[in-house]
């Protein structure tokens, strides 16, 4: 399962502008502080920054909004590894 989710990431990224790699780097580092600060809730920050600046923008752009959330595929990881 690991294996799929992270040739998916690899193939997203692979197609993506300079902006999403802003959107993704924005996000990773988001979720890192979250799991940090907040106790585990990196994938819920990430989230709510890229929602948040989504909203302030012109365009809503749900692309925008996924590459920021891609810190939350390592949530997925952890909840594979458990089971």
């Amino acid at each position: 399962m690991t294996k799929v989710l992270a040739l998916v990431a690899a193939l997203m990224v692979s197609g993506c502008t300079p902006d999403k790699y802003l959107h993704m780097a924005a996000g990773v580092g988001a979720g890192a502080v979250g799991d940090e600060v907040l106790g585990g809730r990196g994938c819920e920050l990430a989230i709510a920054v890229g929602l948040a600046k989504e909203l302030i923008d012109p365009v809503f752009s749900t692309l925008d909004l996924l590459a920021t959330s891609v810190y939350c595929l390592t949530l997925l990881k952890e909840i594979s590894n458990e089971n």
